[in-house]
């Protein structure tokens, strides 16, 4: 097994699924491990913890990461492609290209919406971040 990784961003939607099937391809090709990662955004401003226990929010995370990363897991298994699974908090972009760096990557892949140059500019694009901030080459995987 060759040491560096392909990362595959997950957020639960078919769009990142499809980039899960792509670098399953390349994985299965190549022999190269699969690293899944989720970003949760962190959730913990001053009056939530009036209301709510960090404990609390800190298992909701968790809660939904799992739920997120699953259906990746189970495709994984299925295919029987040797993977970890990475959950963090924080801006997706940029805790997804931490890991990129930190695993010294191969490839990073991830899903786009295809939301088009100005709307993806006006709501902020985690594919668009990832592709300025990776230090590896980043394959963005459109529905055809």
């Amino acid at each position: 097994m060759e040491t560096k990784p392909i990362i595959v961003a997950i957020d639960g939607s078919s769009h990142a699924m499809l980039a899960l099937k792509e670098a399953i391809y390349l994985a299965s090709c190549s022999n190269k491990k699969v690293v899944i990662v989720h970003v949760q955004p962190s959730i913990e401003p001053l009056h939530m913890q009036l209301f709510v226990k960090r404990e609390d929010i800190r298992e909701y995370q968790e809660q939904m990461a799992m739920e997120a990363l699953k259906p990746a897991i189970e495709l994984l298994k299925d295919n029987r492609i040797e993977f970890d699974t990475v959950a963090r908090i924080g801006y997706a972009s940029r805790e997804i290209c931490n890991v990129a760096q930190e695993l010294d990557a191969h490839y990073i892949f991830v899903g786009s919406r295809g939301q088009g140059p100005i709307k993806g500019q006006v709501l902020g694009s985690v594919s668009n971040g990832v592709l300025h901030q990776a230090h590896c080459p980043v394959m963005i995987v459109k529905e055809q």
